[in-house]
C-alpha cells in the first residue's frame, strides 16, 4: 500500500500512538514496535502493509484481530488483560502471551489487517450534545429519545450520562 508518511516507520508509528500512556494496548504497540524491528510475528503480520499511511491504522487494526481471538475464546491466556472483559492483570505483563498469540494466529491476523476497525469514543457525543441542545432550543421539548443504528456501538444512548465540560459551563451527572 503505497504511503504518505516520508520516513515514518510502522514502529515508529505504533510508538507515538502509545506515547506515554500505560494501558493496555499502549503496552502492546510499544512490545509490537520492538518486535516489529526484531523480524518477529509482527513484521511477518504486517508484510505489505508496512507503507500504508498513518490513517490506516494499521497498529490499531492488529490489535483489534487479536481481541477478535479473545473474544472467540481462542486465546483465553489473554482475558485477564481485558479490562472490558473483566480482567485485572497488569498490562505490561501481556507481550508474552500476546506474541504467543501472533505466532498462533500469523495468518489470521495477517487478514484481519484489511478490516478497519470501529472505534468507539465517548468523546464524539459532544457533537451530538451540541445537537440536541439545539433541538431542544428549537422545538421547545423537555424529552428527546434517541436511537443508535449501531454507528458507536450504542453509547450514544448514554449521552445524559456522560460529563461534559467546557471552560464556562458544564453538563451531567
Amino acid at each position: 500500500m503505497p504511503g504518505d508518511d516520508g520516513d515514518t516507520t510502522l514502529a515508529d508509528r505504533m510508538r507515538i500512538d502509545a506515547a506515554d500512556e500505560e494501558h493496555l494496548y499502549a503496552n502492546l504497540m510499544r512490545s509490537m514496535a520492538d518486535d516489529w524491528e526484531a523480524g518477529g510475528p509482527t513484521r511477518q503480520i504486517c508484510r505489505g502493509w508496512e507503507d500504508a499511511p498513518e490513517t490506516a491504522l494499521v497498529q490499531l487494526r492488529l490489535l483489534a484481530g487479536v481481541f477478535r481471538i479473545v473474544l472467540s475464546g481462542r486465546a483465553p491466556e489473554l482475558v485477564p488483560f481485558y479490562r472490558c472483559l473483566g480482567g485485572q492483570a497488569p498490562p505490561d505483563e501481556a507481550w508474552p502471551a500476546v506474541r504467543h498469540v501472533l505466532e498462533r494466529h500469523t495468518f489470521e491476523l495477517h487478514g484481519a489487517l484489511a478490516v478497519a476497525p470501529q472505534t468507539n469514543e465517548v468523546g464524539r457525543s459532544t457533537a451530538l450534545l451540541v445537537g440536541l441542545f439545539e433541538a431542544v432550543r428549537r422545538t421547545g421539548l423537555t424529552r428527546i429519545r434517541l436511537l443508535e443504528p449501531g454507528a458507536s456501538a450504542g453509547l450514544n444512548l448514554l449521552v445524559d450520562q456522560f460529563l461534559f465540560v467546557n471552560q464556562n459551563w458544564r453538563f451531567g451527572p
